[in-house]
């Protein structure tokens, strides 16, 4: 089938208290060159399956995206997101799933708390075939956070390449993560050129 199109105009905005700015149902949803704007009590710009969101402007909601499975997302800013009482905010969340690519994106977490720009686990379902690469990241406890729920498997098949990571801005460091032999880590370096630790 092909994309189901949200926007293919650069002027086009979605504002909205819901839970998701943009909840698929569906297969094949596309949500590009869209600025989406939320208010409390929104949960999440986009969630949670099976689409594309490219050069999406995301602010104002708890999360940026929920991405569970069969998604794309590439060249956004992530920003400004919005804290309330029981708040944990991340770039981008998934709970589990496969086939997943996050890729130049710039996301700004919250300075030096909250979770992660990028909260990946094994939660709800395993998590496996990941790409991450070419990201700027900025803030959060860790800037990416990848560990497994308790009776899950660690993550697997996750490759972390390419990223840049603004030092000083995430309060524990870029990479908290439950290891496994199929993860991969290539070439990902701090803001000033140096290789991450």
């Amino acid at each position: 089938l092909p994309p189901v199109a949200v926007s293919t105009s650069v002027s086009a905005r979605v504002a909205s208290d819901a839970a998701h700015l943009i909840r698929n149902h569906g297969k094949n949803l596309l949500g590009e060159d869209v600025t989406l704007v939320g208010q409390q009590p929104c949960s999440a710009g986009i969630a949670f399956n099976n689409y594309t969101a490219r050069r999406v402007d995301m602010s104002g909601c708890a999360d940026g995206f929920k991405a569970n499975g069969n998604v794309v997302i590439e060249d956004n800013y992530i920003r400004a997101l919005r804290t309330w009482a029981g708040t944990h905010n991340d770039g981008i969340q998934s709970t589990g799933g496969s086939n997943m690519v996050i890729r130049n994106n710039t996301i700004e977490g919250a300075y030096r708390q909250s979770v992660s720009a990028i909260k990946f686990t094994s939660e709800f379902n395993h998590l496996s075939d990941v790409v991450i690469e070419g990201n700027q990241f900025f803030g959060g406890n860790y800037a990416i956070y990848l560990p497994k729920k308790p009776g899950m498997r660690a993550p697997t098949d996750i490759r972390i390449a390419d990223n840049v990571f603004v030092e000083g801005s995430s309060q524990w460091g870029w990479l908290y993560n439950d290891n496994h032999s199929s993860q991969v880590f290539e070439n990902n370096v701090w803001d000033d050129g140096t290789p991450v630790g």
